[in-house]
């Protein structure tokens, strides 16, 4: 079968909305439970069910279709160009008939011309390869997405939940209520356990809380770290293969870069920060962080009023108006054990971020404009800057995670993770809230976000 979009790959023998109903169940139960002594600790339990769909299918809307269609139309390009080699190479026996300096001018001409349109059918060739390759790739990452799901999904219910939904739903009910009566597993104040169905198993509270803990709680953790591997790998797996295909075929989602941009002014982005916050910056340090951020919306293609309106929001919340280049940078803002505790290795936020060791929770804490966050983050930005601008010697941000507080890195690392994922073409199609689904999906302040959007798109003329 071939498919036409991403949606129809993860959709054929998906599994998540059966995921999604076993965690609304298990959310509803979460209060009985935690008062019986289960520990949700490690479970990102205030996600909704919808929360976890939404990361199943977030490249839903690429279009297999469009990528394959530019492949034949290459290859036609190949064909025709290959037939155009073909007549003017008829024309070389008229080389014995012109004679002189004019004809061996125009005779070189015309090889030299020759030549370049056989390079340029090369190039065509290669782009056309690789625009194949990239269809196929993404195709096989698709796949494999919903392969894990569905593996770590079957494993979970099948494997060691054992139960349908109603049963599931009794099992929890049933488990807490004979933990919270310490049943002693005798005949005396029997609580039966509905462990696989009704009527239950008489078990001491100890025991079925065990159960409770290893074969629900762990059960659901084991899935959700799989969710968050398969995440993450097919996030560096889309951008890898898009940067192929915007090389293939000689574009870039930013667009060229014009003598027609459009900067910002000093009195544009005071309007947009209406909070006083950037005002109250020293001259001096406002006009450098103006230059910094025109610099880098040139550069990273944010050159129409709807992506600049779209990035100024975006940082008017993130990085309170460009004034705290770190997360939490306020009075009374969270410490180094606060960020180990929640986005910590032990964690399944730290794991899906790739944070690895003890403290990367605090080393690896939102920085920048936009906050970027996360071990992963901070290599593939690493990564992303070397490739870039090749500085001498080499960066690594991982070592130096601190240096993203200057605007110079900040505003870099806001570039990498704007073009990275795509942010220019959702701010075209969707505005503010397609671009929030990308920067933070989960945050509390979307309609702060739209009015700054708004107020932007007013101040730059869009």
């Amino acid at each position: 079968m071939v498919y036409d979009t991403g949606r129809q790959v993860l959709e054929d023998g998906a599994k998540i909305r059966d995921f999604c109903g076993y965690w609304e169940i298990l959310k509803r139960h979460q209060g009985e439970l935690s008062e019986a002594g289960v520990n949700f600790a490690g479970l990102p339990i205030d996600q909704s069910g919808d929360a976890f769909d939404k990361a199943y299918y977030k490249e839903a809307d690429i279009d297999l279709k469009v990528i394959r269609e530019s492949g034949d139309h290459l290859q036609d390009a190949v064909a025709g160009g290959t037939q155009q080699v073909g007549l003017i190479g008829e024309t070389e026996r008229l080389s014995q008939y012109l004679k002189g300096h004019a004809a061996d001018a125009a005779w070189d001409k015309y090889k030299t011309n020759t030549e370049q349109l056989q390079a340029n059918i090369q190039k065509l060739k290669d782009a056309q390869e690789a625009v194949a390759g990239v269809d196929d790739n993404l195709y096989f990452g698709l796949n494999k997405k919903q392969d894990e799901y569905t593996a770590a999904i079957t494993l979970m219910i099948e494997g060691t939940i054992q139960n349908s939904p109603g049963d599931f739903e009794n099992r929890l009910t049933t488990g807490a209520a004979a933990i919270k009566a310490d049943n002693k597993g005798g005949d005396d104040n029997k609580h039966l356990y509905a462990w696989h169905g009704s009527p239950g198993v008489n078990w001491p509270a100890r025991q079925v809380k065990d159960d409770l803990q290893t074969s629900v709680i762990g059960a659901f953790a084991t899935a959700i770290t799989a969710f968050n591997d398969a995440n993450a790998s097919m996030d560096q797996f889309v951008t890898d293969n898009y940067t192929i295909l915007r090389q293939a075929l000689n574009t870039n989602e930013n667009g060229p870069e014009d003598s027609s941009f459009k900067k910002v002014t000093l009195e544009q982005l005071k309007t947009v920060f209406d909070q006083g916050n950037f005002a109250s910056l020293p001259p001096e340090q406002q006009q450098r962080i103006l230059d910094q951020l025109n610099a880098m919306m040139e550069h990273a293609g944010i050159n129409t009023p709807q992506r600049q309106a779209a990035f100024l929001a975006t940082c008017a919340i993130e990085s309170g108006e460009l004034t705290m280049w770190y997360e939490g940078a306020y009075p009374g803002g969270p410490d180094a054990d606060w960020f180990n505790a929640h986005y910590g290795p032990q964690t399944a936020k730290g794991q899906e971020l790739g944070n690895t060791e003890s403290g990367d929770g605090a080393r690896f804490m939102g920085r920048g404009p936009i906050q970027v966050t996360g071990r992963s983050n901070y290599q593939r930005f690493t990564d992303w800057y070397n490739q870039s601008y090749s500085p001498n010697p080499p960066m690594d941000f991982t070592q130096t995670p601190e240096l993203l507080q200057q605007p110079e890195y900040g505003f870099a690392a806001a570039e990498w993770y704007w073009t990275a994922h795509g942010v220019n073409t959702a701010a075209d199609s969707g505005g503010i809230d397609a671009v929030t689904d990308i920067v933070n999906y989960y945050d509390g302040n979307r309609d702060k976000k739209r009015d700054v959007y708004q107020r932007a798109l007013s101040a730059l003329g869009g």
